[in-house]
């Protein structure tokens, strides 16, 4: 054992065990021996954000060019090459086809099973949770036949710090309540049965979410306060719980990079999920064309308020609900590194407990799709770990240079990652098997899905990023505007015209004037004639959905090259010794991947169903497509299962 200190600081122990090993590093063995890629404390919120990499380096910013950049630019121009209508053509097309099937409204309609559905079954069920004291108080007269039905929220009260909105659009923060059967047959027949929504008071602020009024299945503005759920969840999925998938692992992306040599195993593992990324989220956060671009709007920015506005959101993914002083804080904790994505590190002793994710709870098809996935990926974790030697027995007394470098990685990576293992905790296999195994989790199988089932909502369901109607005030007072505020002067005055005239009248016209809802005062808008968005605001959505939510993979998770084969005794300096993969271990590896493959074709083929009805990824291009061919290169890249974090 060591007689070193328990809280010594690392950088002794490893200056003195590389002089003691003799190790004598030269510049070829590192990809970024100078001036690497590093974090660093973002500058709108310092503490309330995942740090930054702004140095992003040469080499990478080409690839994203080439790969990245350039799909922007044929999907924006079109291309005679690509065959690529302009996306901006593909947006207006498909604004007019909801204006023509909507009218006014904009956006489909939905009934309560599809409201459900999106909430608890796709890429929205991420937000849902068991209910705390403070909601069942809140909901006391809706939860009802607890022996039969569990309850569960799904919380959008993030949206009181949008308050400045752009002229005409309107946003509240609120609160659903859902329900499932507790038979376990029944897991996934969920039902909508309230929303606690708020509104803005006299004094221009909302009405907090607890004092706010609760809207029910039966209620004339049920159908309205649907649609501000869905505007909450769109606008939390981008700049909150899909911004915990992107941001967070900047950071030891950077690290990794930049502190292990090149032929270190963990990062030849790491390295194929980790392309891409670092210049795809500088372009997110930092980039003058970004869709939250802080002072520029781009007509591909669909959301309620200017970038800077929507940008407040961003510190519920990172220093939780607490940044804004927040009272009841369960739905958004600090951000914390996970082992499993069945669970995460409790808030009130992150240290030491747990509580169970969405995933782990079981609670939607969604979360089974993704932990299937993660099954694969912690398999083959472990057969990477089992090439290196056993973990040191002391981490302050060793001789393994591997695990030496393993060690620096991490207590690096600690010092940006809240949870992360530090240099003590990861000499354990099993801990540094589910550290990297969540990485690649995150970045392949998290991020893709994400992106794929956000698309094919864009596509199916309404996904109401502006409304322009502002939310009820309560629940029994139907939102109505008089025809005529909306369509042209002469239009509006003959249809009350003849309205009033054909009094009585039980021919089309009294069933024109019954789907107009008109009262016996005038003629007022219908839900069908109620104008929650227009053509523009519907074609801006369609234009973020073309250049980022719908994926564009460039490599993908089935044939991840992890070089495990190559030959690095080139870059050993002469007289060293280094822990290079020898045949052996190359063949454990190969034989490894060959199981990872046969295992994710296993998962894939059994959520076939959900794969087709829900838009979740497949694994790979159909069976029998020449790779070569144009139809096997668009199911790759807007598909299947992406490698990494690369769009």
């Amino acid at each position: 054992m060591s007689n070193a200190p328990a809280d010594e600081d690392f950088a002794a122990v490893y200056m003195r065990t590389k002089q003691r090993l003799g190790v004598l590093y030269h510049e070829g063995e590192f990809r970024y021996p100078h001036n690497g890629p590093w974090p660093e404390r973002s500058f709108d919120y310092p503490y309330g954000q995942a740090p930054e990499v702004l140095n992003i380096p040469a080499d990478e910013q080409k690839d994203w060019d080439l790969h990245v950049g350039q799909y922007y630019k044929d999907n924006a121009l079109g291309s005679l090459h690509t065959g690529l209508s302009p996306f901006g053509i593909q947006a207006a097309e498909f604004a007019a086809a909801c204006m023509a099937r909507n009218g006014l409204r904009a956006y489909d309609d939905i009934d309560d099973g599809q409201f459900a559905e999106l909430l608890c079954e796709g890429l929205y069920s991420k937000f849902l949770e068991p209910l705390t004291d403070a909601d069942r108080d809140q909901f006391a007269v809706d939860i009802i036949d607890t022996d039969h039905y569990a309850y569960y929220k799904s919380d959008y009260r993030c949206m009181r710090v949008v308050k400045d909105t752009w002229p005409g659009e309107y946003a509240a923060p609120s609160i659903a309540l859902v329900r499932r059967p507790k038979d376990e047959s029944r897991r996934y027949d969920w039902e909508a049965v309230a929303i606690a929504l708020s509104h803005k008071g006299d004094d221009g602020d909302y009405v907090p979410v607890r004092k706010a009024p609760i809207f029910r299945p039966k209620d004339p503005n049920w159908w309205l306060a649907r649609y501000y759920v869905l505007q909450g969840a769109i606008h939390r999925i981008n700049l909150i719980d899909h911004v915990k998938v992107h941001f967070p692992s900047d950071a030891v992306n950077a690290i990794t990079k930049t502190v292990l040599p090149r032929w270190h195993l963990v990062y030849k593992f790491l390295l194929p999920h980790f392309r891409l990324t670092l210049p795809v989220n500088y372009a997110v956060l930092e980039g003058q064309r970004s869709l939250i671009n802080r002072d520029t709007w781009y007509p591909w920015s669909p959301f309620a308020a200017k970038g800077s506005e929507v940008r407040r959101l961003l510190p519920f993914a990172w220093a939780g609900a607490a940044f804004y002083d927040m009272d009841d804080t369960d739905s958004f904790p600090p951000f914390r590194f996970s082992l499993s994505p069945d669970t995460m590190p409790d808030p009130d002793d992150p240290a030491h407990a747990t509580r169970p994710t969405y995933i782990g709870l079981g609670l939607s098809r969604y979360g089974a799709f993704q932990r299937d996935y993660y099954e694969p990926v912690l398999a083959l974790a472990k057969q990477v770990v089992a090439q290196l030697p056993p973990p040191p027995a002391d981490p302050a007394a060793h001789d393994d240079l591997a695990w030496l470098e393993i060690q620096h990685w991490a207590a690096e990576c600690a010092k940006f990652m809240p949870g992360f293992p530090d240099w003590r905790a990861i000499c354990d296999s099993e801990t540094l098997a589910r550290v990297l195994a969540y990485l690649v989790w995150n970045a392949a199988v998290v991020h893709t899905s994400d992106h794929a089932t956000l698309h094919r909502m864009m596509d199916q369901r309404p996904v109401p990023f502006v409304l322009r109607t502002p939310p009820p005030k309560d629940p029994d007072t139907p939102v109505r505007t008089e025809v005529g505020k909306v369509l042209p002067a002469g239009v509006g005055t003959a249809l009350n015209h003849l309205l009033e005239r054909l009094e009585g009248d039980t021919g089309p016209v009294e069933a024109f004037a019954e789907w107009l809802e008109r009262e016996k005062d005038g003629v007022v808008k219908s839900h069908s004639l109620v104008e929650l968005a227009g053509p523009a605001d519907l074609t801006y959505a369609k234009m973020a959905d073309l250049l980022f939510y719908l994926p564009h993979n460039t490599t993908l998770l089935y044939d991840c090259d992890y070089g495990f084969q190559a030959d690095d005794s080139a870059m050993v300096p002469e007289g060293q010794h280094r822990p290079l993969l020898g045949a052996a271990r190359k063949q454990a590896l190969a034989a490894a991947i060959d199981a990872f493959k046969r295992d994710l074709d296993a998962v894939d083929a059994s959520h076939q169903e959900a794969i087709n009805r829900f838009g979740f990824p497949k694994l790979r291009p159909d069976p029998g497509l020449d790779p070569a061919s144009a139809e096997y290169r668009r199911q790759a890249q807007q598909q299947c299962m992406g490698a990494g974090i690369q769009y």
